[in-house]
């Protein structure tokens, strides 16, 4: 047991120091780093919690906290389409005000406003939105194209074509892949110079994407399934059916939980396709999944004032 304690105080303070993780702990100080070499505090956690009693899965994303379930902060224009993307670049939130035609920089410790990156451009209809370690990529759902923004300052380094309706955007290192809902395709991009690597058919009315260490996930809300795609050679690996019109999509380490829009419900698949259940939770018409660690989160509530945490 003391040699376990010792080598995850080890690991835990490696994954402290690398340089592009910056993490706020509620109640414990901040962390501060980056790539642009700004100061750096040392993180502890709050009082009370030991290396003796920390879930692995926790310390992996260092969370040391629960949610506050009570504070909301304001974005962009307020639209039935606004705000729709959301993504977290280790220090702040960003989020793509669809009808606004802009996005927003929140400081995820205090929700303060940092910025609203405006004037991009084409930027007519921001969606889906990923960050990549440098950049952050958003989808514009009405002119057919993905963007590729330097966080650090908000401006477009390059614009790129993609499908019909680009929806849902994820990050697997090297490589962008984005979901084109009216096509019912998935597009794949070199990061570095947006080079098009893939175009692949996935089901219909593709939105909700994730990669899971070796495959892409693709929800299709228009055809109940979801789509398995090899991530090294973008080879379709498989479509499983899921019921209640799957929209949004996450990986917790192990399995895929995919949120049905269509009711109270999330359901649970192996990464080999089989439905491992489907659980009820407080949100209704699910549209959006975050796994933080030890939890699964659910958005999307029509009434917009209940979060679930499974």
């Amino acid at each position: 047991m003391k040699k376990f304690v010792t080598s995850l105080r080890f690991h835990l303070g490696y994954v402290l120091s690398l340089a592009t993780l910056l993490v706020v702990v509620s109640g414990a100080g901040m962390l501060i780093h980056s790539q642009e070499g700004r100061s750096i505090r040392r993180i502890l956690p709050p009082i009370g919690v030991t290396t003796s009693n920390l879930n692995p899965l926790q310390i992996a994303v260092l969370h040391w906290f629960d949610a506050n379930l009570t504070t909301g902060f304001p974005t962009g224009k307020k639209s039935v389409q606004s705000p729709e993307g959301i993504a977290f670049d280790g220090a702040n939130i960003w989020v793509t005000n669809a009808s606004g035609k802009s996005v927003t920089v929140l400081r995820a410790s205090d929700g303060k406003t940092l910025n609203t990156c405006s004037g991009l451009g084409t930027l007519n209809g921001p969606w889906g939105i990923a960050f990549d370690g440098l950049n952050v990529w958003i989808a514009d759902f009405n002119t057919n194209k993905v963007s590729k923004l330097l966080a650090s300052t908000c401006q477009i380094r390059f614009t790129r074509s993609t499908g019909r309706g680009p929806w849902g955007v994820a990050c697997d290192g090297p490589n962008i892949w984005v979901t084109n809902a009216t096509d019912g395709t998935v597009t794949e991009f070199l990061a570095s110079n947006g080079t098009t690597l893939h175009t692949i058919t996935v089901g219909r009315g593709p939105g909700g994407i994730a990669f899971d260490g070796a495959n892409i996930w693709v929800a299709n809300a228009g055809d109940g399934t979801v789509t398995k795609i090899r991530d090294s050679d973008g080879t379709v690996q498989g479509t499983f059916s899921v019921p209640n019109f799957p929209e949004a999509i996450v990986f917790d380490g192990a399995n895929i939980w995919v949120a049905n829009g269509t009711g109270s419900y999330v359901t649970k698949v192996a990464t080999n396709g089989t439905i491992l259940g489907t659980f009820t939770t407080l949100t209704f018409q699910a549209a959006s999944l975050a796994f933080d660690g030890a939890h699964i989160w659910v958005n999307g509530d029509a009434s917009g004032t209940t979060v679930s945490k499974l």
